[in-house]
């Protein structure tokens, strides 16, 4: 027997947002209390697109015997604009009252470009009496461009100039191994073993020197690995009573590289 599926999906959004920020006193004049500023018609823009194509394909053999693939190919885009006009003058001295003038106004851009692919291969085999093995392997592959850029249109803020842009790349990977064995009609048990990998890699192609608040990417490279086992068994005395035991032992370790120092490396 062969089986085979195939299926694409699109997806788009398209997001505005608009924002006033005014404190007023008992009387309905604009003053500043505990707000140092007065927002005034900011606005922000988010445009989202994605393309995905999956594909699968199950084959049997022999009655005892079940093989999978599958692939995963997608595309996803995101651009975001905001503008942020802020009457900021005078300071946030308690019971100040603002002058209706726009002092700072800043621009934020960002590009997201993401694209990813992913693969699978299972097997599973029944030859066995009672018995069912299988074995499961999932990839993903991943690069992911970012671009930000935030600068100053009016006024002037040396906190708020900033700029950067990243390429990521993310790896992937899951395998387990397992099986379920009935020796008695109202008993079965299960265990599987399952070993993860999610390796991040961050890379700054272009960034501003830090000034004031304005911090760039810190952490160059991510890394975390996790072995599993696990194993349940269910007890089924008769129809209207079930009982399981099941037990779980995980061991996590991060990897983690920040930017001009030492490799980090924890455990859970």
């Amino acid at each position: 027997k062969v089986f085979t599926s195939t299926g694409y999906h699109f997806a788009h959004m398209d997001n505005r947002e608009f924002e006033t920020i005014v404190e007023s006193n008992a009387a309905g004049t604009p003053t500043n209390f505990s707000f140092p500023k007065q927002i005034r018609d900011a606005r922000a823009d988010n445009d989202y697109d994605s393309h995905t194509w999956v594909g699968n394909l199950t084959m049997t053999p022999w009655q005892w015997l079940s093989l999978g693939t599958k692939l995963k190919a997608e595309t996803i885009r995101r651009e975001s604009n905001s503008r942020y006009p802020q009457d900021a003058s005078p300071s946030s001295a308690g019971g100040s009252t603002p002058d209706g003038t726009i002092e700072l106004v800043i621009d934020s851009f960002a590009k997201n470009k993401v694209v990813r692919w992913g693969e699978g291969l299972s097997l599973r085999m029944t030859a066995l009496p009672r018995t069912t093995l299988y074995t499961e392997l999932e990839l993903e592959q991943a690069r992911i461009q970012m671009g930000e850029d935030r600068k100053v249109v009016v006024g002037s803020s040396a906190s708020d100039v900033f700029n950067r842009y990243t390429i990521t790349d993310v790896r992937r990977g899951t395998w387990t191994l397992g099986g379920r064995v009935d020796p008695h009609p109202w008993l079965d048990m299960t265990a599987h073993v399952r070993r993860r990998v999610n390796n991040n890699d961050y890379d700054d192609q272009r960034e501003s020197v830090a000034s004031g608040t304005a911090l760039s990417a810190f952490i160059d490279e991510q890394n975390q690995h996790t072995n599993e086992f696990a194993t349940r068994a269910t007890l089924r005395p008769c129809r209207w009573f079930r009982s399981s035991f099941r037990y779980q032992l995980r061991d996590d370790d991060y990897s983690t590289r920040f930017e001009a120092q030492d490799t980090v490396k924890t455990g859970t």
